[in-house]
């Protein structure tokens, strides 16, 4: 045997890991169908989050398949079910009703109650922050800034719309071109001040 056979052979030690190739499927599948986060995951596995953090280091298809998983299921579902509630949706209600025939005979009757759920405003406004958040998030602010006099104006603009924003930008900008040039008049048209000489006694 070759000394790099040996060197092979030699045991690396530490307890050999308890992770197997199945794993790999089987992550996937708690995650993007039942949902399971890391505490579940580990009682499935039988296995500590300790564990779990080092077989996703030292198997990068694991936490791959961990990470596909879980956004799979929040795609699928969360955000599925809240742009249902965001935009409205309509479900069909079975109810079950006793009622006496004429014989006096109890009977169950099945009904079919189609129902309509209104849009939700909250939702609407949690999925547009969500997904456009320049221009849906809670405080806008519009900062203006004269580098020449370094003032800085800072306007709550929230209840404002885009038009009357678009018009304080614009009156903010003719304000400080406006104070550039006053301040950057030629010094020959301001007159100078008179000096009054006084004589020594």
């Amino acid at each position: 045997m070759s000394k790099q056979e040996i060197k092979c052979k030699k045991n690396k030690g530490g307890r050999p890991s308890s992770f197997k190739v199945e794993y790999v499927k089987q992550v996937y599948n708690l995650c993007a169908y039942l949902g399971a986060d890391n505490p579940k995951l580990c009682k499935f596995f039988k296995c500590s989050e300790l564990t779990l953090y080092n077989w996703g280091r030292k198997n990068p298809e694991f936490i791959k398949a961990l990470k596909d998983g879980k956004d799979y299921y929040d795609t699928n579902n969360v955000e599925k079910t809240l742009l249902q509630r965001a935009l409205g949706y309509s479900y069909n209600e079975i109810t079950k009703q006793q009622v006496i025939d004429k014989q006096g005979v109890k009977r169950v009757i099945k009904k079919i109650i189609h129902k309509q759920v209104l849009p939700d405003v909250t939702a609407q406004i949690f999925y547009l922050k969500c997904r456009q958040p320049q221009r849906w998030k809670d405080r806008q602010d519009i900062n203006v800034t004269s580098t020449h006099e370094h003032r800085h104006i800072n306007i709550d603009a929230t209840d404002l719309s885009i038009e009357q924003k678009r018009e304080l930008l614009k009156a903010a900008r003719r304000k400080m071109v406006e104070s550039k040039v006053v301040e950057n008049k030629p010094k020959q048209l301001i007159e100078p001040k008179k000096r009054i000489k006084r004589k020594k006694t």
